[in-house]
C-alpha cells in the first residue's frame, strides 16, 4: 500500500469518526419508518415538537444506550422509558427557547461561527471537504447544523440570565465546606519511584535472584545509571521506569510490603511481580497533607455553584411551565411525560392573544385551602416582565 493510499484512508477514518460525533452532538438520527412526522405532538408558546423530532432523539438516546456498558437488564429497562425521557427533554427545551423568544435574545452570527468553528475543531474536522462528509453521512445539511448551534447559543443565554447571574457563593460558604468536609481535601501520601524489572525470560530462577541482588547493590552505588543501560542492553532487564508519584497502597500488594520501611534514596529487595523481579528506588517521599484552603476555594466554589445551579433550576423550569401556554399530544409511548411536574394549567392560546389584539389570561382554578380562593396565572402572553422571579417576592408599590 502506498504512503497516499494510507494517508487518504486515515483521512476517510477520521471523517468516519467525526460523522459519529456530530451525530451525538447535535442529536440528529434518522427515525423510524412509517412514521406520521410532521405531526406536533408539543407545543409552547409559540414552539412546536414534531414526530420527526420526537423520533430522531429517541433514535439517538438508543444508540447511545446500546453503546453505553452498564448490565443488560439495566439497557432494557431504560430503553422501556426512553419515550418519556425524550419527550422531556423536547419539553425542557422548548420551554427555555421560548422564554428565550419572550426576552427577545438573539444568537449573534460570530458567536454561531464560533461555535461551528469549535464544534468542528473538537472533532478533528479540519477542511470543508471532511466537514460536508461528515453531515452528509447523517443525512444533514448546514442549515440544520446551523439551527442546533443557534438553539445551544440562545438556551446557554437564558440560563445565564435567569439562573447562574442568581447564585451568590460567598467566601464563608466555601470556607463552612472547607471545614465540615476534610476529607475530600487530605491528599494521601506518595512517594515517586523509579524501578528497574530483571527479567524472567532472561535466566534461570537461582541465576534471577543473584543478578538481582547485584543489580540492588550497583543502583545504590553511583555506577547504578551505567549499570542499568548496561544490562538493559544484555536483555537482562528494563531500562529505568519511571513511575512518578504513586499513592501509597496503589502498587501490587508484594511491592508495596517491599516498601513499607524505605526512606527517601533507599532501594527496595528485589521483588518479585509482573515481568520478573523489581528493583525500586524511593527517590522522595510526601507524607499525607490537608491541602490549604486557598488552593482549593476555587474548587470548592464552582462544586457550590453546580449545586445551587441545579436546585433553583428544578424551581426555574416549574415557573416556566406554569407561565407556558402548552398543548401536547405524545405518542403513546410518552404518554405521561408531565407527571409529576407543576399542575397543568390551561392559558390562553398567545397566538389568539395576538389575532385578538389582547395580553389577558384565562383564570385556571386550582384547588384551593378552605375558606381561599384560587388565583388566575399571569405571565402567559409572552411578557418577560410578567414572570416573577422565583426568588423575587412582588413588590405592591410596582
Amino acid at each position: 500500500m502506498s504512503r497516499d493510499t494510507a494517508s487518504e484512508g486515515a483521512r476517510k477514518q477520521a471523517v468516519a469518526s467525526a460523522v459519529a460525533a456530530i451525530a451525538l452532538a447535535v442529536s440528529v438520527c434518522a427515525p423510524a419508518s412509517g412514521v406520521e412526522l410532521n405531526r406536533v405532538v408539543l407545543r409552547v408558546n409559540n414552539r412546536i415538537a414534531t414526530s420527526y423530532d420526537f423520533e430522531k432523539l429517541k433514535a439517538e438516546r438508543l444508540a447511545a444506550l446500546a453503546r453505553a456498558e452498564m448490565p443488560d437488564a439495566e439497557k432494557q429497562q431504560r430503553a422501556a422509558t426512553v419515550g418519556v425521557a425524550v419527550m422531556k427533554e423536547l419539553f425542557d427545551e422548548l420551554l427555555v427557547l421560548s422564554r428565550a423568544d419572550q426576552l427577545d435574545m438573539r444568537a449573534a452570527e460570530a458567536d454561531v461561527q464560533a461555535a461551528i468553528e469549535q464544534t468542528k475543531k473538537n472533532f478533528g474536522i479540519v477542511n470543508e471537504e471532511d466537514f460536508e462528509s461528515a453531515l452528509a453521512a447523517n443525512g444533514m445539511t448546514r442549515e440544520q447544523f446551523r439551527d442546533q448551534m443557534v438553539k445551544n447559543i440562545l438556551i446557554r443565554q437564558v440560563m445565564s440570565r435567569e439562573v447562574y447571574s442568581k447564585i451568590v457563593v460567598e467566601e464563608e460558604d466555601l470556607r463552612r465546606y472547607y471545614q465540615q468536609n476534610p476529607d475530600e481535601f487530605r491528599e494521601p501520601a506518595k512517594r515517586r519511584l523509579r524501578e528497574v524489572v530483571v527479567l524472567t525470560s532472561s535466566q534461570g530462577a537461582e541465576d534471577l535472584e543473584r543478578s538481582a541482588q547485584e543489580l540492588r547493590q550497583s543502583i545504590l552505588s553511583d555506577e547504578a545509571d551505567a549499570v542499568v543501560a548496561r544490562w538493559e542492553e544484555d536483555g537482562r532487564s528494563t531500562g529505568w521506569i519511571d513511575l512518578g508519584w504513586v499513592e501509597v497502597g496503589d502498587l501490587d500488594p508484594q511491592l508495596e510490603g517491599a516498601l513499607d520501611e524505605l526512606e527517601a534514596g533507599d532501594v527496595s529487595v528485589p521483588t518479585p511481580a509482573r515481568g520478573g523481579l523489581h528493583v525500586i528506588e524511593v527517590i522522595e517521599k510526601r507524607p499525607a497533607q490537608l491541602r490549604s484552603f486557598k488552593d482549593v476555594s476555587a474548587q470548592i466554589e464552582a462544586a457550590l455553584s453546580d449545586q445551587r445551579f441545579e436546585e433553583k433550576l428544578v424551581g426555574y423550569m416549574r415557573d416556566l411551565e406554569r407561565n407556558a401556554y402548552i398543548e401536547s399530544d405524545p405518542p403513546p409511548e410518552a404518554a405521561g411525560f408531565r407527571s409529576g411536574r407543576a399542575a397543568e394549567r390551561r392559558l390562553i392560546d398567545p397566538l389568539e392573544s395576538q389575532l385578538a389584539g389582547s395580553s389577558s389570561t384565562v383564570p385556571v382554578e386550582e384547588p384551593a385551602a378552605e375558606g381561599e380562593g384560587a388565583e388566575p396565572v399571569k405571565g402567559d402572553d409572552g411578557n418577560p416582565d410578567d414572570m416573577a422571579d422565583p426568588e423575587e417576592k412582588p413588590n405592591p408599590s410596582r
